[in-house]
């Protein structure tokens, strides 16, 4: 399981300067996409 922010969190919060929540949510899929591509 991995937590993640509500969508209209991140519609509210447009910035994407490191730190942001748009930022945070950017390095998890990319974290994601990594794992996924080792599974195949």
């Amino acid at each position: 399981c991995m937590p993640v922010f509500h969508p209209a969190y991140l519609l509210r919060n447009q910035s994407r300067e490191r730190g942001s929540p748009k930022w945070l949510m950017w390095q998890d899929i990319q974290t994601i996409r990594a794992k996924l591509d080792e599974l195949k």
